[in-house]
């Protein structure tokens, strides 16, 4: 609501200034609302439930941890709001606008971190493939980079239990990914997960970082195939250590999750 709607609902009849004024004053600003997944009042229950399950896990056993999760990509797109710096009536100039392609130019893939610094190959989701399912996640990616990952993670020396995260999309809780994961000895080393979460999730940091760095390349990708380049060469600038510091957040953001009760966090 604006500063006059808000006086008006506590009975308050000022001008729009003044009312600025007196807010920040109070240490209120208008500032842009940050987008966050819906939470309803169960999944805040469940992701407190789980906060309290794995609040005391150390540094060590996130480190064990298989991050995996799948983004899609587009050509030209930005995270956030953009600012440009301009005078009037440059505004449609071709540095001052953010331009828009057609939903086609979009891809999307498949990738997964652990706490040693190491990635997974990166899948691409070829449109020949269809929709993504749960037969056609396990085909696709379980049986082929998850349990290539998964498995060279686990005969690592020095290894130990080695989990394997992924939401709750219904590709990944489907019976059907649970029964294929059991069938590969896969499912036991699954790591409980809580709803609408993607804050518990590191490598969601990294596909923010790789959607500005894309979107900062000149001339930015707007083809399918330069946007697959520049998807693959920055998932492979990705350093250990970038991997390494994120995965090292997860005690930060339980904890964070703990002090929220199970609302939103900063992460």
């Amino acid at each position: 609501m604006p500063y006059t709607e808000v006086a008006k609902e506590a009975g308050i009849d000022m001008s729009e200034r003044t009312l600025r004024r007196l807010f920040e004053t109070e240490g209120y600003h208008r500032r842009v609302a940050r987008r966050k997944p819906f939470i309803t009042g169960i999944n805040k229950v469940k992701r407190m439930d789980w906060g309290v399950r794995f609040g005391d896990w150390q540094a060590g056993e996130w480190e064990q941890v298989i991050f995996s999760d799948e983004s899609s990509f587009h050509c030209g797109n930005m995270p956030g709001r953009i600012f440009v710096t301009r005078r009037p009536g440059e505004e449609y100039q071709e540095n001052c606008i953010v331009p828009k392609f057609p939903k086609q130019t979009s891809v999307m893939v498949w990738g997964a971190i652990i706490g040693t610094g190491q990635k997974s190959v990166l899948v691409f989701w070829d449109r020949s493939w269809g929709s993504v399912s749960g037969p056609s996640y396990c085909e696709r990616v379980v049986g082929g980079a998850m349990q290539d990952f998964w498995q060279a993670e686990s005969q690592r020396p020095g290894s130990g239990y080695i989990y394997i995260q992924q939401d709750n999309a219904p590709r990944h809780a489907s019976a059907y990914t649970k029964n294929y994961m059991h069938q590969l000895g896969m499912k036991d080393f699954l790591l409980p997960w809580p709803a609408s979460s993607p804050d518990m999730n590191p490598i969601e940091e990294i596909w923010r970082r790789m959607k500005m760095r894309i979107a900062r390349r000149n001339p930015r990708p707007t083809k399918v195939v330069e946007l697959r380049q520049a998807i693959q060469e920055e998932w492979d600038s990705i350093t250990p250590d970038e991997v390494r510091s994120l995965v090292a957040t997860m005690n930060a953001r339980v904890q964070a999750l703990l002090d929220a009760e199970g609302g939103h966090t900063k992460f």
